[in-house]
């Protein structure tokens, strides 16, 4: 059960594999990928730029914690901002099993001090 959680995935599916920016393409790709499983869904929100490297932490070790913790594949889109976002947001795309999605939810919720350093 996701208990109530609220799944919120963009329209337009960006970023797409055919992204100019090289880095955002290469996360399209995976995100596309993943998605082909069954049962996988996806959700994006989106953080402040300058939380970037909290939520990646030393070496990656944040972010790799939370993956292997909550069995949720993060994508921080690092590389730009969304299409007609402002300059100083990025988009998280969390992917895999509803309850895998809102735990990685809540871990990123937590590393970023409880939400602050999310933007909606």
């Amino acid at each position: 059960s996701t208990g109530g959680f609220v799944f919120k995935r963009r329209l337009d599916q960006w970023p797409l594999p055919s992204d100019p920016n090289p880095a955002a393409a290469l996360s399209g790709k995976h995100l596309f990928r993943l998605l082909e499983a069954p049962g996988t869904i996806r959700h994006d929100c989106f953080m402040r730029k300058k939380m970037c490297n909290r939520a990646i932490g030393p070496k990656g070790a944040t972010f790799k914690g939370m993956e292997e913790s909550t069995g949720c594949r993060i994508y921080i889109i690092d590389a730009r901002p969304p299409p007609e976002g402002p300059d100083d947001v990025r988009q998280v795309s969390l992917v895999g099993l509803p309850s895998s999605v809102r735990a990685g939810y809540e871990a990123m919720y937590e590393v970023l001090d409880d939400g602050r350093g999310l933007a909606i």
